[in-house]
């Protein structure tokens, strides 16, 4: 019933005024489409979408194929956190994870929703701001995984 509640919240926040069926990838994809920045996204709107994320579309998936993407994420953060800017590299090494989803998801199905939302979203990265906005999302998506698990 929790997890209802959550979908259907997230629903409101992107279907104001619709009679859709709230889904987690409808929402956020549509929004992908109109926004130019990650940052332009509310936190609280985010990380709702991120638990209905890893309620709905990462259920079959283990872990360890969520935490590899994780470390990538993680591991470029600790560069934009020492160096305090975004740098080409970084944004090389984010831009990598691309192919890095496409692969995994043509070997393992369930992934390829979430490989899909999560290659808009990099796509809309071009700043420290928009990094740190998709390092928070990953970092939810891992936390509610587990937490489901």
């Amino acid at each position: 019933m929790k997890n209802q509640n959550k979908a259907q919240k997230w629903g409101e926040i992107q279907y104001k005024g619709e009679k859709r069926k709230p889904t987690a990838s409808g929402g956020i994809e549509e929004k992908l489409n109109k926004i130019k920045k990650l940052s332009e996204f509310e936190l609280e709107s985010l990380i709702d979408f991120a638990e209905c994320c890893a309620q709905d579309h990462l259920r079959r998936i283990e872990t360890h194929q969520i935490r590899r993407f994780f470390n990538a994420v993680k591991n470029i953060k600790l560069c934009v956190d020492k160096q305090n800017e975004f740098t080409d590299v970084e944004k090389a090494k984010l831009l990598m994870l691309r192919p890095q989803l496409a692969n995994a998801s043509a070997k393992k199905r369930d992934l390829r929703e979430f490989s899909s939302i999560c290659t808009s979203m990099i796509k809309k990265v071009t700043d420290k701001d928009d990094f740190y906005q998709f390092a928070m999302f990953f970092e939810s998506v891992v936390a509610f995984h587990k937490a489901s698990t």
